[in-house]
């Protein structure tokens, strides 16, 4: 509804302005137009964002994942350290 008396006003301000020899139907017909190529402009741009911030998340799973993987080599290695000592560790 809001979009709606924005054209209209837009509308009236093209007609106000417009050479004698356009129509107020033309001048509603061109802010129509332009209000439509601004809400595909922002379609495209929310778009856009909205890929970009995919994008983003993908990259910090991936990211998360290679610490967790690091994560589980070092623990695991600790863990292959730790028997090691104790299988040095003489018994009394």
């Amino acid at each position: 509804m809001k979009q709606l008396l924005i054209i209209g006003a837009a509308a009236l301000v093209l007609a106000a302005w417009a050479p004698e020899d356009t129509t107020a139907a033309e001048s509603i017909e061109e802010a129509a137009d332009d209000a439509a190529d601004a809400m595909d402009e922002a379609a495209a741009d929310a778009g856009d964002a909205l890929s970009e911030a995919g994008d983003d998340i993908e990259a910090a799973a991936e990211d998360a994942g290679d610490a967790m993987d690091e994560a589980m080599d070092d623990a695991e290695e600790a863990v292959d350290d730790a028997a090691d000592e104790l299988e040095e560790e003489p018994t009394e």
